[in-house]
């Protein structure tokens, strides 16, 4: 699919002004892998305006890791093991073709969560999973919320540490056409 038909085509995000009193939330986003693991692993930290989506917020990790952005995907509060976690976002609750399969229908979407609603308080995790047959694992930790900086646009990458390991996700990259 390309132009407007491809619904994340928007994805990364065009980048703005943060606007007058949105705070910017700084996330730190680790590569993991199934056990949780997650020292030596490469790493970024993206400063988000507060009011992006998770589905928005979703888009820019896959970005910054270069992984593809065609698969199903979800954040758990239970970062060692989603199946486990109490508190979940997935697109599953969004799309209809899915939404009557769901294994965790007291899950919300994510396509109109803000960030600041899943993560209300520095230092909460989640895990997001990308892509429920091979399984990506990120660690997402909510750092620092504070103003943003004059001038600079949003979302931004404040930092990249280590090389992101590879995955078959990283062969269809379907941002912009």
């Amino acid at each position: 699919m390309r132009g407007a038909a491809n619904p994340y085509h928007k994805i990364p995000m065009d980048r703005r002004e943060a606007e007058s009193g949105e705070r910017i939330f700084l996330f730190k986003i680790i590569q993991s892998d199934r056990e949780g693991k997650v020292r030596g692993h490469p790493y970024r930290i993206l400063a988000i305006p507060e009011r992006i989506t998770l589905f928005e917020f979703a888009g820019e990790i896959c970005h910054a890791f270069h992984l593809g952005f065609d698969h199903l995907f979800g954040f758990y509060d239970n970062c060692k093991n989603f199946y486990q976690s109490p508190e979940g976002y997935e697109l599953f609750a969004d799309n209809p073709e899915t939404r009557e399969g769901k294994l965790r229908p007291e899950f919300k979407g994510v396509v109109k969560i803000p960030v600041s609603r899943a993560f209300k308080e520095t230092g909460k995790k989640m895990l997001f999973l990308l892509d429920y047959g091979d399984e990506c694992y990120l660690r997402v930790e909510l750092k620092e919320i504070r103003d943003p900086d004059a001038r600079k646009l949003y979302p931004r990458m404040e930092e990249s540490v280590g090389k992101a390991v590879p995955h078959p996700l990283g062969q269809r990259l379907v941002f912009r056409s």
